[in-house]
This record gives C-alpha cells, structure tokens and sequence, in this order.
C-alpha cells in the first residue's frame, strides 16, 4: 500500500501506470498464468528495459493512437478500452472487467451436447431418448418470460427512454425483496458500465429465483456446471432487457448521427459498454429484419 501511494505521488503520468497494469493482468490472463514479467508488458510496445520502467513507473506517456492499436491488437481486447485507460477515463480495475465481460450470453450448444454425453457414459443403465429430452427440455431458455417480467418493471417504473435509471428499479424491486443488497459494486462507480450491468445482473439473480422464470422443469438435475452456465445466460439476458430494450435501441437507433460510430453514441446515450451495446444492436437489427 505505501509503494503504491509513493508511485502514484511520484508518477507524472498515472494514466500510464494504470495501463501497464492493465497490460499485464491482461497478458495474465491470456496466457493463462500470472507470473507476467516487466518485459513481457514492455515487448508489447518493442521498449528496451530503461522505457520499460519508465512506463511501469509512469514517467512514460503512453497514449499515441498507434500505441494503442498495438496494445488492442496485441492484448486481443477492444481499442475502446485501452484509450480510456490511457487517457484515464476508465482504471485498470475497472479495464479488466471489461475485458472480462460478464460471461455468456447465449446457450453453448457444444457444453449442451458434451453433457448428455458424459451423463449417458456415466449412467448408461438409465440413459434412453426420453432422459435425453429432457435434459434438452430443461436447458431451454424462455427469453419471452424474461422479456414479460422486464416490461412489467418497466411499466412500473414508467420508463420510456434511455438511458434506464437503476434507483427506481431498485426501490420497486427491494419493495418485495426486502433486504437485498448488491455485492462487489463500490461506491460511486454505479453509474459505470460494468458495474451498472452487474446490478441488473444482480437483481435478474433475485427476480428470477424468486419468480421462478429460470426454474424450467428437471434443471436442478443436471450438473453444476450446465445449470451454471444456464444461470448466467438468463442473467445476462435480463441485464441487457432491463438497461437496453430493444425498443428504446430501435428508438435511439433511429435519432442517431450517421456521422459517428453508431455503438458510440448508443453506449454512451445507454450508459452501457460498446460490447453489449453491439449485441444489443445486432438484436435490434435482426428482430426488425425478422418481422
């Protein structure tokens, strides 16, 4: 703790700090290993060992635009997010969950198909087709349910554009959830991206169990880990139902400036991150294709 507040007393140039950090949780967990060394995050810029302290120690600026590209290219994550370390827009802590993300959003066909299976393998006295419908049955997701319990808050709530308010949500929710509380979102930071898609994450973790949405018949059999990934899935799709309905994204979609990037301007108007934003706009663009 008292190096990091000598450092950050002694950087001309913090931002930068921040981003080699950033770079090397990054390179961590690409590499699946945590043991980064300096010259590894300074390989990414081609720096010898002298530019290479400098920049851990933030007395290097870093925030050329080709710098940048390189980084995002090179770490495999989005330029968006470099840039707004780099400039300080956005802390590394912050960066990495991005980077991160918050999991999966669609059902993985393949950890489906893998688990039936491994089940018929371990219990071949007890698999027929009849036991594999049912475990196909019980990993179904009912989007339309979801989409039903989210408009009903939103009618509630009286929310006709974006961005989506979470305070108001938040009362009407704990008023039959008394109690609730959110976890790992620190104070101030509601507002952020990342953090304001946890929440709703979170509270799709609350209304789902307690409504009973997800709980499709014969789920509390199958493994932890498909019923995991199913929980996820169903989080995420309230998240992105609850800050960006596809009708309020049809909506700024069309009062958009053709002059900038689209998912731009809808993340910054939805207070969201460019990578939900730009399933969310995919979303919008096939179910409008589809009618």
């Amino acid at each position: 703790m008292e190096e990091s507040l000598f450092q950050s007393a002694s950087s001309r140039f913090p931002q930068s700090a921040s981003l080699f950090r950033f770079c090397r949780d990054v390179l961590a967990i690409r590499r699946g290993t945590s043991r980064i060394m300096d010259q590894d995050v300074g390989a990414l810029l081609e720096m010898d060992p002298a530019d290479c302290s400098h920049w851990k120690k933030g007395k290097k600026h870093i925030r050329s635009v080709m710098a940048i590209q390189t980084l995002a290219e090179r770490l495999q994550c989005d330029q968006s997010v470099v840039s707004a370390v780099a400039t300080g827009q956005m802390d590394d802590t912050e960066a990495l969950l991005e980077v991160k993300g918050h999991g999966a959003f669609e059902l993985d066909a393949g950890l489906i198909e893998s688990t039936c299976k491994e089940m018929q393998r371990q219990h071949p006295e007890y698999w027929s087709r009849e036991r594999e419908r049912a475990v196909r049955t019980a990993c179904h997701l009912d989007a339309a349910a979801i989409q039903r319990l989210v408009a009903g808050i939103h009618r509630e709530c009286g929310i006709e554009e974006a961005p989506v308010f979470l305070p108001e949500i938040v009362r009407v929710v704990t008023k039959e959830n008394p109690g609730f509380q959110f976890e790992l979102i620190p104070e101030g930071r509601e507002s952020r991206p990342w953090y304001r898609f946890e929440m709703a994450r979170q509270l799709g973790r609350l209304l789902l169990r307690s409504q009973a949405v997800s709980m499709t018949p014969g789920r509390s059999g199958l493994p932890v880990r498909l019923q995991d990934h199913l929980r996820q899935v169903e989080e995420n799709t309230f998240a992105m139902e609850l800050l960006a309905p596809l009708r309020l994204v049809r909506q700024e979609l069309a009062r958009s400036d053709a002059g900038r990037d689209i998912i731009d301007q809808l993340a910054e108007r939805f207070w969201l991150s460019r990578a939900v934003m730009n399933r969310r706009v995919r979303g919008a663009i096939v179910s409008s294709s589809g009618n």
